[in-house]
């Protein structure tokens, strides 16, 4: 049998609460668990609706709004990812032809990224994503508090023991 690495064991006597709150810990896991869910209802819907998973469609949404050519490293700083990442969904995107690289005019050593005439027809027809609430969400918190949120998110991580190697975007996966 596994070790109790909780803080308390059963049996163990607690400080009783007042009824109807909860835990800094519950509440928490209950953040992160309203999260997960969010992101896997909002990755079912669309790729149900259109074909490309919900990481995808965020990429091709922020390229779209975008009013010039962008690049593999504006648009990962765009959609607040790695570099890696973002161009594994973009080279995904310009396999089904919702995206096109091309080279800069002034600039031949750059590659831009343009939203394809097949890629604002899917669009068209793509209900919203969760990234781009989170994304809008986190722009909306004061620095401060996003920056203890990042601390404190990767504090976790490391307290539970969990890699934070190379990242990819919500619900998307190696090779999709």
């Amino acid at each position: 049998m596994g070790t109790n690495t909780n803080s308390r064991t059963i049996g163990q006597p607690h400080a009783v609460r007042p009824q109807g709150t909860r835990s800094d810990g519950t509440r928490a896991l209950d953040a992160l668990r309203h999260l997960v869910r969010a992101l896997a209802g909002s990755s079912r819907a669309v790729e149900a609706g259109t074909g490309i998973s919900g990481a995808q469609l965020f990429v091709l949404r922020t390229l779209s709004e975008q009013t010039h050519p962008v690049s593999v490293n504006d648009l990962a700083e765009l959609t607040l990812t790695h570099q890696s990442t973002v161009s594994g969904v973009v080279t995904r995107l310009v396999d089904q032809a919702l995206v096109k690289r091309t080279r800069a005019a002034g600039d031949a050593r750059r590659v831009e990224l343009v939203i394809t005439a097949r890629g604002r027809t899917l669009l068209g027809k793509a209900p919203p994503t969760i990234q781009t609430q989170l994304v809008e969400g986190i722009a909306r918190l004061p620095a401060a508090q996003r920056r203890t949120l990042a601390d404190t998110l990767e504090a976790w991580l490391d307290a539970s023991g969990i890699d934070r190697g190379t990242v990819v975007m919500f619900h998307e996966h190696d090779g999709r």
